[in-house]
C-alpha cells in the first residue's frame, strides 16, 4: 500500500527515515519534531512495518508533508533499508518513532558535513526521557571518548541512530543494514563502515530525546535479543578484513559486550543467563579481578541510567547468581574483608552523608588501595585510590598515592597532574616534589619515544619498503636484560655482537629492560651501533602474581615495557627479534609482524638440571643477596611451568634460533611447526688475541658471578677439585674473575690464601695474562659456553666437564680436555700444568678452531641469509 501526496518536488539534502511498528502513541510527536527543525531542506520517509494499531489514522494529517509507505512486518533492519532505497537526500538521518529531534539537530549536523567533506558520520549526545517525557539524564559521550577512532567505535559502541547522521554514499558502499540481525544491527553496520575507512566526528551537543519505556525493543524477548547480539559479535570478528588494530582488541571488546548482555539479562529478570554472560566476559577479560568487578558494576550502573531503570547494587550483590560469578573469579579473601564497607559506601553516597562519614570511607578505600598495591593488584588499587580522592579530594596523601599508582601503570600525564594537585595541597612535603620530578623525567623519555615513532611512521609513508628488496630492513630487537657492556657475561656478549652486526647493515631499533638507573647510559653507548636504543627500567608487573605463573614471565611483563613496545608496534618493522623465551610475554603486540625467537638456552632444561642437583639450600641463601638467583628458587616447579609455556609459545614463531644441534633437536621434538636454526655462539677474533702467559701459573675461572650455574661451578671446583690439586701442588692458585661476585664467592678467598676474586674486570685478557689454565667445571647449563670460546681465543688451554662444552665442536685431547669426575678433573689440571707441549698443542688448536668456526661475523652473516630467504618466502 502506497500513499504519497503533497510531496516536495525539490531535491532534499537530508532524508529523515522513521521506521515504525505500533507506535501510534508517539509517532505524531516524532514527525512534529522534524517539521519544527530550523533546517528545512529535508524529506520525511515513514516506513510502517506492519503496524496493527491506529498508526495510519495518526499519520493521515501529515500525508502532505511526508512520504508514507506500508509493508508487512519484516523488522527494523528491513524497514530502514526500505527507507534507504527510497531516500533522495545525500545525507541520512534516522529517527525511531518514539524518539524526538531537538529543533537544531539537522541544521548543526548538516553544517559539519559541509565543513568537513571527508566525514561520513556525525554523532551527537542525547537526553534520556521516560515514557511520559520527563527527563532522566543527558548523555554526552564526547567527554570520555573525544575522538571517534575505529578502536573507540569498537570498544564503546556509541551508536544510537536517532542521534547520528550519515553520508548516504557509505550505505551504498557497505550495502545497508544486515537483516540477519534484529539486535545490534545499527552497531554492526556502523562498524562495517568504520573498518572500511569511514570517518566520524562529534557534534558536542544534545540533539534528540531518547525515550525509554517498557515497550522498547530492548525489553522484548530479552534472551532472544541477547543471543542475536552475540551472533552479531561473532560474525564481526569472523571477518578476514579486520585491521590489526581492531583484531588485537577482540578480547576487550567481547568483555564489554558480554557485560552489557549480562546487564540486559539482569534487567530482563534472567539472573541465570546474567551469570552465564558474566562468566563469558570474565573468560576474555584482559583485567585483574578487581578491575573486572568494577567494570561490571560500572556497566550495570551506566546502563541503568541510560535506560532509565532503577539499580540497587546491594540487591545485585545478594543475588546467588552474582555471587556465583564472583566465585568464578577466585576472589581474594581481601575483597571479602572490605566488601561490606564498600557496599555501605555505595549506599551512603545515595544520600547526603556527614563529612565525618565520608572521611571514614575515604580512608577505607585508601587502605584497600595500598593493600592491593602490595599484592601487585595495580588496576584494582587505582580504582580504590581514585575513589578515596573523590571522597576526600583535599587529602594530599591520597592524591600522591593515586599518582604513584598511575605512574607505575605508566599513565604519566595523569600522574603528573595529580602530583601537582598534591603539591598544591601540601607544598611543604619534599617527597611530593621528588615524585613529580621523577614522573617528569619519565615523561621526557616517553616524549622521545613518541617523537621517534612519529618520525619512523612519517618516513614509512614517504618511502614504503618491500621486504624482498635489497634495501636495509627495519628491525626491532627486544631484550629482557641489558645488552651492554659485553663484560657483563656471555649473554651480553651475544646480544651486543648481534646488535653490532645487524645495526651496521639495517635500520635497527633496540629495546631492553634494565634494572638500575645507571644503565640508562646504555642508550648512548649503543648509539653508534643502531639507529635508536631505548632502555626501560623494570617496572610494575601487569597482573597480580598467580601460583601457576613462572616467576620471570610474571616479573618481566611490566606496564612500562608493554606501553613502550605498544608505541613501537605502530611502526612497520619488517622483522622483530625476541631474545630469550621470557621476552615473548610481549609477543601479542607484534603478532602481525614477522617475528623470530632467539633462544640463548632452553631455559626449562637449565632449571630442571638445577632441580636435579638438589642444591636449593645454597640457592635460597644466594637469593637473599642476588636477584639473578631468584629464578632458580623452586627449580622443579619453575622448570615445569616454563616448559609448558615454551611448548605453547615456540609454535607462534615461524623461525627460531638456538646455539647448538642438541637444542635444535630438543626444540623440534617439542614443537613440530616452524623452523629452528642453529646460530652458534661466537667470538670476536679481531679484538681478542692470543695472550702472552708464558710466565703465568694461575688457574682461571671466568664468568658472570651472579649467575647460579657459575656460582655452583666455582663452589664445586673449590670443594671437590681444587683441594685435590693443592694436595699435590700447593703452589697453584685459583683466580675467579667476573661481574658481581656474591659474598659466598668472596668468602672463598678469605678462607684460602691461594684463591683470589677479581670483581668486575674491565679486560679479561689482562686477567688471562697471569693464568696458565682455564677451568669450566659446570654442572648446570644449557646452550653453549662463551667462556670456553673466549679462553680458546686467548690461547688458554681448557679443562671442562662434558656439560661445560656441550654443543661446541670440540674434541677431547685436541682442543681441550674433558673430565667429569672430580679426581680426573684435578689430574687433568695437574697434567696441563706440567706438560708444556700439551698446553701449546691445545693453545694452537683452540685458536684455529675459533677462527675457522666461531667468528661472529661469519655466524651472523649466515643467519642473515636465512632470515632474508624466509622473509622473501613469507612475503
Amino acid at each position: 500500500m502506497l500513499i504519497e501526496k503533497g510531496v516536495r518536488i525539490e531535491q532534499p539534502k537530508v532524508s529523515v527515515i522513521i521506521p515504525s511498528f505500533n507506535c501510534a502513541k508517539y509517532i505524531s510527536q516524532a514527525i512534529e519534531s522534524v517539521i519544527n527543525q530550523t533546517y528545512k531542506n529535508y524529506e520525511i520517509i515513514v516506513i510502517d512495518d506492519g503496524s496493527t494499531d491506529n498508526t495510519q489514522a495518526i499519520i493521515k494529517p501529515y500525508l502532505n508533508k511526508i512520504r508514507y509507505f506500508y509493508q508487512t512486518n519484516q523488522g527494523v533492519s528491513e524497514a530502514r533499508n526500505r527507507g534507504l532505497d527510497l531516500a533522495r537526500g545525500e545525507l541520512i538521518a534516522f529517527l525511531d518513532a518514539d524518539d524526538l529531534f531537538l529543533p537544531h539537530k539537522l541544521q548543526e549536523q548538516v553544517a559539519i558535513f559541509e565543513q568537513q567533506p571527508k566525514i561520513g558520520i556525525v554523532n551527537s549526545g542525547f537526553r534520556v526521557i521516560k515514557e511520559n517525557g520527563d527527563a532522566v539524564m543527558d548523555v554526552e559521550p564526547w567527554h570520555e571518548i573525544p575522538d571517534l577512532t575505529p578502536e573507540v567505535w569498537l570498544l564503546h559502541k556509541p551508536v544510537l541512530p536517532s542521534a547520528m547522521m550519515f553520508r548516504r554514499e557509505w550505505f551504498d558502499r557497505v550495502g545497508g543494514f544486515n537483516t540477519r540481525f534484529f539486535s545490534s544491527e545499527d552497531v554492526e553496520v556502523t562498524l562495517r563502515m568504520v573498518i572500511q575507512g569511514c570517518q566520524g566526528t562529534w557534534l558536542p551537543k544534545i540533539t534528540i530525546k531518547y525515550r525509554r519505556h517498557q515497550n522498547s525493543v530492548t525489553w522484548k524477548s530479552t534472551l532472544k535479543q541477547a543471543k542475536n547480539s552475540e551472533e552479531m559479535q561473532d560474525y564481526f570478528f569472523s571477518r578476514s578484513d579486520l585491521p590489526k588494530s581492531i583484531r588485537k582488541l577482540e578480547n576487550q571488546a567481547r568483555f564489554y559486550h558480554f557485560s552489557w548482555l549480562a546487564w540486559l539479562c539482569y534487567q530482563g529478570g534472567l539472573p541465570s543467563q546474567m551469570a552465564q554472560y558474566l562468566e563469558k566476559s570474565q573468560q576474555c577479560a584482559p583485567y585483574s579481578w578487581v578491575e573486572i568487578i568494577a567494570r561490571w558494576l560500572n556497566t550495570f550502573e551506566n546502563c541503568a541510567k541510560i535506560y532509565a531503570c532503577e539499580f540497587d547494587v546491594y540487591a545485585l550483590s545478594n543475588l546467588p547468581e552474582w555471587q556465583q560469578a564472583l566465585a568464578h573469579l577466585k576472589v581474594l579473601p581481601l575483597l571479602k574483608h572490605y566488601e561490606s564497607k564498600i557496599a555501605q559506601v555505595q549506599q551512603l553516597l545515595a544520600y547526603q552523608p556527614e563529612q565525618s562519614e565520608i572521611t571514614l570511607y575515604g580512608q577505607t578505600y585508601f587502605q584497600l588501595g595500598q593493600k592491593l598495591i602490595t599484592q601487585k593488584e595495580l588496576e584494582g588499587a587505582i580504582i580504590c585510590l581514585r575513589q578515596a580522592t573523590e571522597l576526600v579530594p583535599d587529602n594530599a596523601e591520597y592524591q600522591n598515592a593515586l599518582a604513584e599508582a598511575l605512574q607505575e601503570r605508566y599513565d604519566l600525564a595523569e600522574a603528573i597532574a595529580i602530583y601537582r594537585q598534591a603539591i598544591r595541597l601540601q607544598p611543604e612535603v619534599e617527597q611530593f616534589q621528588q615524585n613529580l620530578g621523577q614522573a617528569l623525567q619519565l615523561q621526557h623519555r616517553w616524549q622521545k619515544l613518541t617523537d621517534y615513532c612519529q618520525q619512523m611512521l612519517q618516513a614509512s609513508e614517504e618511502m614504503p619498503h618491500h621486504p624482498s628488496s635489497a634495501k636495509p630492513l627495519k628491525i626491532l630487537m627486544i631484550f629482557p636484560f641489558p645488552p651492554y657492556p659485553p663484560q657483563k657475561g656471555g649473554a651480553a656478549i651475544r646480544m651486543f655482537e648481534q646488535i653490532k652486526y645487524f645495526g651496521s647493515r639495517h635500520h635497527l631499533t633496540v629495546v631492553a629492560l634494565i634494572f638500575t638507573e645507571e644503565d640508562y647510559v646504555i642508550e648512548e653507548q649503543l648509539a653508534c651501533y643502531c639507529e635508536r636504543a631505548f632502555m626501560v627500567k623494570i617496572g610494575f608487573p601487569m597482573s597480580a602474581y598467580q601460583a601457576e605463573r613462572h616467576q620471570q614471565l610474571y616479573f618481566l611483563k611490566t606496564w612500562n615495557m608493554w606501553k613502550t613496545l605498544e608505541q613501537l608496534s605502530q611502526i612497520d618493522f619488517e622483522l622483530v627479534l625476541f631474545d630469550f623465551i621470557v621476552s615473548t610475554v610481549y609477543y601479542p603486540l607484534f603478532a602481525e609482524h614477522f617475528t623470530i625467537l632467539n633462544e640463548h638456552n632452553i631455559e626449562s632444561k637449565l632449571l630442571q638440571r638445577c632441580a636435579e642437583l638438589n642444591n636449593q639450600a645454597i640457592i635460597t641463601e644466594l637469593a637473599q643477596e642476588v636477584d639473578a638467583a631468584k629464578p632458580f628458587l623452586n627449580a622443579q616447579r619453575e622448570a615445569q611451568l616454563l616448559a609448558e609455556y615454551e611448548n605453547q609459545t615456540w609454535c607462534k614463531f615461524a623461525l627460531r634460533s638456538v646455539v647448538s644441534q642438541d637444542e635444535q633437536q630438543e626444540l623440534d621434538r617439542r614443537c613440530r611447526s616452524g623452523k629452528t636454526l642453529v646460530v652458534k655462539n661466537g667470538i670476536d677474533t679481531k679484538t681478542i688475541v692470543l695472550v702472552d702467559n708464558s710466565q703465568a701459573s694461575k688457574i682461571l675461572f671466568m664468568g658472570t658471578m651472579s649467575y647460579v650455574p657459575n656460582i655452583d661451578a666455582v663452589i664445586y671446583f673449590v670443594e671437590q677439585i681444587f683441594s685435590q690439586i693443592q694436595s699435590t701442588n700447593p703452589a697453584l692458585s685459583l683466580c675467579i674473575a667476573g661481574r658481581e661476585p656474591p659474598s659466598i664467592i668472596e668468602n672463598l678467598a678469605r678462607a684460602n690464601s691461594n684463591i683470589e676474586v677479581i670483581a668486575n674486570p674491565t679486560d679479561m685478557s689482562e686477567v688471562a695474562r697471569d693464568c696458565r689454565i682455564a677451568v669450566v667445571p659446570l654442572r648446570l647449563g644449557s646452550g653453549t659456553r662463551l667462556k670456553i670460546l673466549q679462553a680458546l681465543a686467548m690461547g688458554l688451554p681448557v679443562v671442562s666437564t662434558s656439560l661445560g662444552c656441550e654443543g661446541l665442536e670440540v674434541i677431547d685431547g685436541q682442543h681441550l680436555l674433558i673430565r667429569d669426575r672430580p679426581h680426573e678433573f684435578a689430574e687433568a689440571v695437574l697434567q696441563l700444568n706440567c706438560d708444556r707441549s700439551l698446553r701449546d698443542k691445545l693453545r694452537q688448536n683452540g685458536r684455529d678452531l675459533v677462527e675457522s668456526q666461531y667468528d661472529w661475523s661469519n655466524i651472523f652473516s649466515l643467519y642473515e641469509q636465512e632470515i632474508l630467504q624466509q622473509l622473501k618466502k613469507d612475503f
